[in-house]
Order: C-alpha cells, then sequence, then structure tokens
C-alpha cells in the first residue's frame, strides 16, 4: 500500500480524547480516522470497509482478551494494532499473544504511528497466516518470567528472567514439561518447585497464542510472589476475573435469589442486586421459565447446566445468553449455592444472521444472490433425479433498455428500477418458486416441481408481460422491456452451474435475435410452441364447434341445505387428453385475445339452460345461475348489451342472471367498472364480487361499486379452521357485508365443521364439496327434481 493511498483506519477506545489527539497528531496526512466505542467495534466491522484497527488498550487494567477475539472472529483480515502507554507496557505482549498483529506506543511520533499502522495494511494485502516475528523478540527482552509451550505441554523456549526464577540454565527449561494444565487465557498462582530449595508461589497467565509454524502454543508469563501474599492474590485475581469479565456473573442460592452480582451482569440488564431480589431472583428474569427451572433442578442435584437462555432487561427486552450454571459445594459436598455465568450473544447473532443473510442475498434488492440460487437449483436437480419428481428449470432474465436508463438518469435511479422489477418478479412468481439477482440488470428464476413445460413457458410469458408494462420513479415512467432465456432438466443434468450455463446460452441467443424475445435451450421452444399454437388452434376449433360446456355447483342454504342457485363453471372436452379444467385452457385463451367471445358463449349458453330447466321444472328451477367475467370481457363496451340480449331471446328475468367479478377487474379502470355494474344492475342482473378478499380493492371501491354481494374466497375457509387470522378475515367480511346489507357466498366448504364455523360466524349460504361438485346439467336437474319434489310434499 503506498504512502499516498488513504488508509481506512477504525480506532476502537473508551475516549473521545484519544481520537481528537490522533487527528491533530495525522493532520494531514493520508489517514481516514473512524472512532467506535468497544461495544460498537464488531456492529460497525460486520458492515464497514476498514484497512487496520487501532485498539487503545491502556484504559484496560488488562489486555481485552474477548474483544481482540470478537474481533478476529468478525474480522479474521482485518490487522489490529494495540495503542499501549509506552514501549515497556506489559499489555504489549499479551495484546500480541491474543492476537494483535503489532502494538504501538501512544508516545510514539505520528510518523511512526503511520508507518505501523502502514505495515500492518500491509500484512492484511498479504493475507499472511503467520503471527508477527516480533513476538520471539519480545519474549526474550520482557522483564517477566516468559515461557513459550507447544501443544504438547512443553517449554520451546524461555527468556532470562524465567530460568532465574526456576534456578536453573536457561537451556534446561527448554523441552521440559511445564507441568501445569494448560488452559487457554488462564490467570491463577502456582508453586513453581526449584532445585534444592523450597518451592515459591507466583502469578501465572497463560495466553493462547501460534508459533512460528502458526502451530497452537501457549504464552506463559509468570511473577514471582511471596507465600503469605498467595491468598491474598488468589482472591484479588478471583474477584478482578469477576469483576472486569464481560460475562454477567451471579452468584444465588438454590431457588435463584441472588446474593452476588458483578457488574457486567448489571449493566447487561440495567438491574441492581436489589432490583434483582425485588423481582423474584432468576427465574422472574429468564423468559424461558420452563427451562430455568429444569437447569435450577439439575444444578440442586449437583450437576451443571450449559445452554442458550433469554433474559428480560429492565426495559423489557430479551438478551441471548449463553448460560453456564455450576453448583456450589460445601466441605462435605453438599450444594449449598450457585453460580450462574452468562455471555451475552445477542450482537453476536445479529451479526451472523446478517452475514450469513449478506452470503446468501443481493443487498440492494433481498433477493436470492448467485450462490443460492445455485443451491436452491441444485437440491431442485437431486430430488427429481432421485424420486422421479416434477419438472424443474431455470429461467434466465436481462432487462432491454436498463443501460440507457442507468446511463442517462444515473445509477440511483438504476437502482430503483432494479428494486421494482425484483418486487414484480416476486409477485408473479409461486411462493416455492426462487427469485434471484445475479449481478447488473440480470436476474434469474429457479422453477422448481413445474407440472409440463408449457406451465414454465406461460410462467416465462406472464414475466415477460409483467415486465412490458411501465415502471414509475420519481414521477418518471420508464420502459424496460426483458429478454429470457429458459433451461430444463431432462432427467440428466445433475450440475446446477451446468443447467445455469444452459440459460445463459439462450438468453444469449434470444438477444442476438432482439428485445423482448424468449429462447429455450437447445431449440425446444420449437415443440413448446408448437404444442401451445396446437392448444390454440384446437381452443378454437372446440369454441367454433361448440365443444365447450359449462358444468354447475349449487349454491345452498347453510342453514337448511336448500339449493339457492348455480354457480357456471366453464370446462372443455378436449380428444385425447378428457376434461380439461380451466386453468388449462384459460391462460392460452387470455393470451390468444379468445375471452370476449368465450364470455360471450358462456352468458348465453347459461341462459338456454336456465331457460330449460325453468320449462322442465316450473318455479322449482327459478334459481339463479352465476356466471365468472373475466376482466376483459368486463372492459367491453358491449357485455350490457349482450346480456341484455341473452335474457330477451331466452325470456327470462334479469334475477336469472348472476355476474361474478373479480376484485382484480376493478383495479384497471374503475370508472368504466361502475358504469358496467350499474348498466347490468338495471336488466335486474345481480352482481356479486368473487374471491373476496384475495385482491387490493379498498373500501373505498367498494363503496363505489354498487354490488349485490360478495364471496369469500375459499382459502380463507380451507384454512380458517386452523389458522386464527383466516377466521378474523372470514369474520370480517361477514361483518362487513351484513354492514352493508350484501349477500355472502363462502366458496370451498368441505367439511361439515366448516360448514357449522361459517354458520356461527353468520354466513348464510356456500358451495362447495361438502353440497356437490360441479356437475353437467343433466346431473344438475336431479338436484332441482328433487327440490320440485320437496316443494310438493310440503
Amino acid at each position: 500500500m503506498k504512502d499516498e493511498t488513504p488508509l481506512n483506519v477504525l480506532l476502537v477506545a473508551q475516549s473521545d480524547e484519544v481520537a481528537g489527539r490522533l487527528r491533530v497528531a495525522f493532520g494531514d496526512l493520508a489517514i481516514t480516522l473512524d472512532h467506535v466505542s468497544p461495544d460498537q467495534a464488531l456492529s460497525t466491522l460486520s458492515v464497514t470497509r476498514v484497512d487496520v484497527v487501532l485498539l487503545d488498550v491502556s484504559p484496560f487494567p488488562d489486555v481485552p482478551l474477548e474483544l481482540i477475539a470478537s474481533i478476529v472472529t468478525v474480522a479474521p483480515h482485518v490487522p489490529i494494532l494495540a495503542l499501549v502507554v509506552n514501549d515497556a507496557d506489559p499489555r504489549a505482549l499479551a495484546a500480541l499473544a491474543a492476537g494483535a498483529h503489532d502494538f504501538v506506543s501512544s508516545e510514539a511520533a505520528a510518523s511512526a504511528i503511520v508507518a505501523r499502522l502502514r505495515s500492518a495494511a500491509v500484512h492484511r494485502l498479504a493475507e499472511k497466516g503467520d503471527q508477527p516475528v516480533a513476538l520471539k523478540d519480545l519474549v526474550l527482552r520482557s522483564n517477566d518470567a516468559v515461557l513459550l509451550i507447544g501443544r504438547d505441554g512443553r517449554v520451546n523456549q524461555a527468556n532470562a528472567a524465567a530460568a532465574a526464577l526456576f534456578g536453573v540454565l536457561t537451556e534446561r527449561l527448554i523441552g521440559e514439561p511445564f507441568g501445569t494444565p494448560i488452559v487457554s487465557n488462564l490467570a491463577t498462582t502456582i508453586d513453581i518447585p526449584r532445585r534444592n530449595d523450597e518451592p515459591i508461589a507466583a502469578e501465572l497467565f497463560l495466553l493462547h497464542v501460534l508459533d512460528d509454524r502458526s502451530d497452537d502454543a501457549y504464552l506463559a508469563i509468570l511473577r514471582g510472589i511471596s507465600r503469605h501474599h498467595r491468598l491474598d492474590v488468589d482472591l484479588r485475581l478471583m474477584m478482578a476475573a469477576i469483576s472486569s469479565t464481560s460475562d454477567g456473573i451471579v452468584i444465588a442460592d438454590l431457588d435463584g435469589v441472588p446474593h452476588y452480582q458483578n457488574p457486567a451482569f448489571q449493566k447487561m440488564t440495567g438491574l441492581t442486586l436489589d432490583d434483582l431480589r425485588v423481582a423474584g431472583g432468576l427465574l422472574r428474569l429468564y423468559r424461558d421459565v420452563g427451562t430455568a427451572r429444569a437447569a435450577l433442578s439439575a444444578v440442586r442435584s449437583g450437576q451443571s447446566y450449559r445452554g442458550e437462555m433469554r433474559l428480560i432487561d429492565r426495559q423489557g427486552a430479551a438478551i441471548s445468553v449463553l448460560l453456564h450454571i455450576d453448583p456450589v459445594l460445601d466441605a462435605s459436598n453438599q450444594v449449598i449455592a450457585l453460580v450462574a455465568v452468562h455471555t451475552d450473544v445477542t450482537q453476536r447473532k445479529l451479526t451472523e444472521d446478517r452475514l450469513a443473510y449478506l452470503s446468501s442475498h443481493d443487498p440492494l434488492t433481498g433477493l436470492a444472490n448467485r450462490t443460492l440460487l445455485l443451491d436452491r437449483l441444485q437440491l431442485a436437480l437431486e430430488r427429481r433425479n432421485r424420486h422421479g419428481a416434477a419438472l424443474c428449470g431455470i429461467l434466465l432474465l436481462d432487462l432491454d433498455r436498463f443501460k440507457q436508463i442507468n446511463d442517462s438518469l444515473g445509477h440511483m435511479i438504476g437502482d430503483e428500477v432494479l428494486i421494482a422489477v425484483a418486487g414484480r418478479l416476486k409477485h408473479i412468481t409461486r411462493p416455492g418458486d426462487t427469485v434471484a439477482r445475479l449481478g447488473g440488470d440480470e436476474f434469474a428464476v429457479v422453477l422448481d416441481s413445474v407440472g409440463s413445460l408449457d406451465d414454465i413457458w406461460r410462467i416465462a410469458l406472464r414475466i415477460q408481460q409483467a415486465l412490458s408494462h411501465p415502471i414509475t420513479v420519481q414521477d418518471q415512467s420508464l420502459m424496460v422491456g426483458v429478454s429470457l432465456g429458459i433451461a430444463i432438466d431432462d432427467g440428466r443434468t445433475t450440475s446446477a452451474a451446468a443447467l445455469l450455463r444452459d440459460a445463459d446460452t439462450a438468453l444469449h441467443q434470444a438477444k442476438a435475435r432482439g428485445r423482448s424475445r424468449i429462447v429455450l435451450f437447445e431449440e425446444a421452444m420449437h415443440t413448446a410452441a408448437t404444442t401451445q399454437l396446437q392448444l390454440e388452434i384446437e381452443l378454437r376449433q372446440a369454441l367454433h364447434r361448440q365443444a365447450l360446456l359449462l358444468h354447475y355447483q349449487p349454491i345452498v342454504d347453510l342453514a337448511s341445505g336448500a339449493i339457492r342457485g348455480f354457480e357456471a363453471l366453464m370446462r372443455w372436452h378436449r380428444p385425447l387428453s378428457g376434461l380439461v379444467l380451466p386453468d388449462g385452457f384459460l391462460p392460452v385463451a387470455e393470451e390468444a385475445g379468445m375471452i370476449p367471445a368465450m364470455g360471450a358463449w358462456s352468458i348465453v349458453e347459461v341462459c338456454r339452460q336456465a331457460r330449460r330447466w325453468r320449462d322442465q321444472f316450473g318455479s322449482a328451477a327459478e334459481l339463479p345461475v352465476s356466471v365468472n367475467i373475466h376482466s376483459r370481457q368486463l372492459e367491453q363496451a358491449e357485455l350490457p348489451h349482450q346480456v341484455r340480449q341473452a335474457l330477451r331471446e331466452f325470456n327470462l328475468p334479469g334475477a336469472a342472471l348472476t355476474i361474478e367479478i373479480t376484485e382484480k377487474a376493478t383495479l384497471r379502470d374503475l370508472d368504466l367498472v361502475v358504469t358496467q355494474v350499474q348498466q347490468l344492475k338495471e336488466l335486474g342482473v345481480q352482481v356479486v364480487l368473487d374471491d373476496f378478499g384475495t385482491g387490493y380493492s379498498s373500501l373505498g371501491h367498494l363503496a363505489r361499486l354498487p354490488i349485490n354481494g360478495v364471496k369469500i374466497d375459499r382459502s380463507f375457509v380451507q384454512s380458517m379452521m386452523h389458522d386464527p387470522l383466516s377466521v378474523t378475515i372470514v369474520r370480517a367480511v361477514i361483518t362487513l357485508a351484513r354492514e352493508l346489507n350484501l349477500g355472502v357466498v363462502a366458496e370451498g366448504v368441505e367439511t361439515e365443521e366448516q360448514r357449522a364455523a361459517l354458520l356461527q360466524l353468520g354466513c348464510t349460504c356456500a358451495q362447495g364439496w361438502l353440497f356437490g361438485r360441479a356437475v353437467d346439467a343433466e346431473a344438475a336437474a336431479e338436484w332441482i327434481a328433487r327440490r320440485r319434489e320437496l316443494s310438493i310434499e310440503k
């Protein structure tokens, strides 16, 4: 890193004065210095680019080992420099052992500090993994007795002070076993055996380090003490450890009532010891009360508890902690108290969640990124190849005009366009599909468990249509358009990367042929197009030859079960395929522009059948028949005229016919819809809003529409027995309809429990398999015949 290159330094210091002093010292040097407190360090490192961390250790009684370790975990490639009081500061060596790259004295000149910072940054760019060579030098020149111990427990290196403490030559220490059990970051007192002399007491500081070969090693720092002070030292070390640790420590009785808490626990919860006692102790503080009781029970029996728990602080906020509870035994090994150690992992969990999210998602749009996309695609391939599941494939999209938008209007507008495109893709794809942004203006959709190639093709067409509409950004209406490449798993593909490359090849071909094209990999598009064209031809012939037919599903009174009407549902008897439901042909009809003609046919056919039933069964057949009207047909100005002619041709009153429209149909042009509905009402025709609750109409829309009733969508009915939200929605719809004097029909009723629940909520009418499936006109006539018989019997 050249000297003139700006260096991004994150200063972690408790005092603002340190930051101010360094900024003055750096002056015009190419240093960008950001200052955060130790509590803010980890969250800042997870979202900010930093070249080097400058950690001020001078305010700490001991080196903040946990903080250094956490920084290394969150940002392993960012070097850490410890800012110490002077070159003789004993914390320099401990900071290096804990994971710092280097240290620098606060008394050094600004140029020297900058030189150390730049040296550390270069070390980061080179991604060296070894410890700085300065560690051995510090071992040798330390005033304290220092040993470097290998992971085999034997001494690898010793300085003169250590030899003097042990009473032997330095060479005699090398290779000898250390004797004391090796525990990372240990602070304690030990007895040191001396040749031909009494053992002496010493303070021991044991730190985990890496040696020159990057093997695990331990640095032992020893300071001799007189034996009569040993108990005082042990007590001081214990209390210093408890008081200075960042873990919250509580000593309590076996009911969880505390006798002592360290400052960290009070800071963690905001509660004093008296507060904690008044609150009822630890059991009142742990949110997971059942787990807490089990933990205390285990401790009473002499066991320890290890697990994750949530604390509730003074403000009522939850804190995630790792909880260690150990029993305290008296001289007779009876449990008399407990020690609970709480390690706050809230920030770590948030950081882990954020890092996990960023590793798998695009930060701009929130969509999956390439890594997650490939993972989902690979799972889909393995599932299909292993179980013979339905088709899976991938759509690769590239916006046609994005470059012009970005170049002319700037990247901020471009980003908003990308966000809008992501929103549309998420809206029109299925819940199980994975939508991803691969970079730039390139998007992808993984389609898992798709029924047929036609289904995949229709999804691609739907995406193309959705992105053909203008996108409004900052009062500007922008057209983007999209080209698509499709790759389908043929049952032999095993690599997600290979299938993605196939889609990319198809996308390049699509763009080469011009904008807004769709290409299926390996020219399979021809087969798909031929199939779709054949379907369209057959559908046109079916309409011309009267091969379409209507089935009728009864609408019944929930209380009595009496038939109150029918809903006509379109079917197509396709040669070789049998009976085809609307989902299998209406999308093709819509794309081919056949909807108005099919809708006009259905109105005439419903009126014809209603006339036949009335002629056959008389007043028993005077039931309204509902017919669904597509939004495209609703936009036709001649719709009221078509209805009037059909009613007149078959000599029917307007009440014989009910027109069902969807909420979505009202969004395109509300004024036109209101006009059309009003004209239908003038004919005496009932108008009902179908699938109510699934669209986006507001109460304002509902108030303007002169409708007679609403139909509760089957999705709410079928989930209401296990979903309280669905029950709330159904109740709200029924109440709203009652207040507006509108009729209500619940769709999709399949069980007696659903019928009873709807009746209790005040719903009067329903339809569904519980009362009868949709049947042809002849079978429906049998229902009307039974209705007439019941009428005669009465």
